[in-house]
C-alpha cells in the first residue's frame, strides 16, 4: 500500500475591489470559507501587500483546485463587493514571490 506525500502549494492571488479591506478580514473570510468545505489552509500574512492586493495562500497539493473554487466564490468581505481572483500556484514560495508578487512591481517599474 503505497501512502502518498503531502505536498504543499502556494497560491497566489489578488483581490479586485474599489474597497480597501485589512489584511484580517481579508484572512477571516478566506479561512471561514476553507473551513466549510474543510480545507487546511494558511494564509501568509508577510506575502500579503497592501498596495498591490496580492498575497500568498499555503495548501496541500491536493486542496489547490477547491481553493481556487473557494476564491472565486467570495463576493463580499465586510459587506463591500470584491472579487478574488487566482493568479497562479507554485511549489514553493521563493518562485511564487518572483512570478507572481514582484511582476506588479516591474511592471510599474518600467513603465517610469
Amino acid at each position: 500500500m503505497s501512502v502518498s506525500k503531502i505536498r504543499k502549494r502556494y497560491v497566489a492571488f489578488e483581490v479586485v475591489s474599489r474597497n480597501n479591506f485589512t489584511f484580517q478580514e481579508l484572512r477571516s473570510v478566506m479561512l471561514e470559507e476553507a473551513e466549510k468545505e474543510g480545507l487546511n489552509i494558511s494564509v501568509l500574512r508577510e506575502k500579503y501587500d497592501e498596495n498591490t492586493k496580492r498575497g500568498l495562500i499555503r495548501a496541500n497539493h491536493t486542496e489547490v483546485l477547491y481553493l481556487r473554487k473557494i476564491l472565486d466564490n467570495i463576493q463580499k468581505i465586510s459587506d463591500k463587493e470584491v472579487k478574488i481572483k487566482s493568479i497562479g500556484t507554485s511549489g514553493t514560495i521563493r518562485t511564487a514571490n518572483i512570478k507572481y508578487l514582484q511582476k506588479a512591481f516591474t511592471k510599474e517599474e518600467e513603465v517610469q
